[in-house]
């Protein structure tokens, strides 16, 4: 009823549902494509934050193979992150109790708060409270120095994955855990609500040695590419490749099936490297590194991906 409400106003209107509940419960809101137009992906943010700091994708993989293509006029709405925190109660049901503990403890090193919610007489992670570059500080292994390497690549996945990506301020800016905040508030959701002074701000984006000029222009370049390709149109096809569980990788085919990029990423510190004829590669197209501007002249040849890179291979260079 209230779509028919809100579509009957303006057709440009669109609804969407902000429902930090498990997976299956979430997708419900889509209804028969007559409730939500949208609803907010909470899973991702977890399984995808987990599998960078793990180093294995196998959870991501699995839920992401699950997940089943929205209809056209509806979406999901991407995010690693809110003003809110980053909620756990997706993960719920996909990551074993210990592999959850080993996670939370990796992100207490690294700052983060935990919020606890009681079922059952049993007190259960509702949601950790970090900036997302403070969350990839260190990995289970500990601390490196490829922080804003693991945060670009948390974004270069957000932004292959099906649906329609947003990015939270505090992210696009590159902020870190404000812990002065936190003291003065007494709440841990403030630790993520930075208030910047406008002047200090411009002055450190726009300072090319600081981590917030390398994020933001950054983030930026990648919007800028993403933004071109119909392959990463809302509803475009998105299809979880076999690899192994130190890469992730979809395919995404657009909707008039003209374009195809391959996104492929490396989710560890070491170099890794895969085969091309591994993702069946069309051998009538030509095919490009979209990410790097580069052409790729042999299918068959092996690509080598630094730690925390990822690749973007098309046959539709725009």
């Amino acid at each position: 009823m209230i779509r028919l409400l809100v579509e009957n106003y303006s057709t440009k209107c669109i609804l969407i549902t902000e429902t930090n509940i498990p997976s299956d419960e979430n997708l419900s809101y889509f209804g028969n494509n007559n409730e939500a137009h949208c609803i907010y992906n909470f899973s991702l943010a977890p399984l995808l934050i987990h599998a960078i700091i793990s180093g294995n994708s196998s959870y991501l993989k699995r839920w992401s193979r699950s997940m089943p293509p929205a209809q056209i006029g509806n979406a999901y709405l991407n995010f690693l992150s809110t003003h809110d925190g980053i909620g756990m109660r997706p993960l719920e049901g996909i990551i074993p109790n210990d592999e959850l503990i080993k996670f939370f403890r990796t992100l207490q090193k690294s700052g983060a708060f935990l919020s606890y919610r009681s079922s059952n007489k049993e007190e259960n992670v509702y949601e950790v409270n970090t900036t997302l570059l403070d969350a990839f500080s260190q990995t289970f292994d500990g601390k490196d120095n490829f922080k804003i390497r693991r945060f670009t690549l948390a974004h270069q996945i957000l932004f292959s994955m099906e649906g329609i990506p947003a990015v939270y301020f505090q992210n696009l800016v590159g902020s870190k855990n404000d812990f002065k905040k936190f003291k003065k508030t007494k709440s841990v959701r403030a630790i993520n609500r930075k208030n910047w002074d406008f002047d200090d701000l411009i002055k450190k984006i726009n300072t090319k040695t600081s981590a917030n000029f390398k994020i933001y222009k950054e983030l930026l370049r990648l919007i800028s590419i993403r933004k071109k390709q119909p392959a990463f149109h809302p509803n475009a096809t998105q299809f979880t490749l076999q690899l192994e569980d130190h890469f992730f990788g979809i395919w995404r085919q657009s909707i008039d099936r003209s374009q195809s990029i391959f996104c492929i990423s490396n989710l560890t510190k070491f170099k890794k490297t895969f085969f091309l004829h591994d993702i069946n590669l069309i051998s009538t197209d030509k095919w490009f590194d979209i990410l790097k501007n580069k052409k790729i002249s042999n299918i068959d040849s092996e690509i080598v991906l630094l730690p925390y890179q990822s690749i973007w291979i098309t046959n539709k260079k725009i």
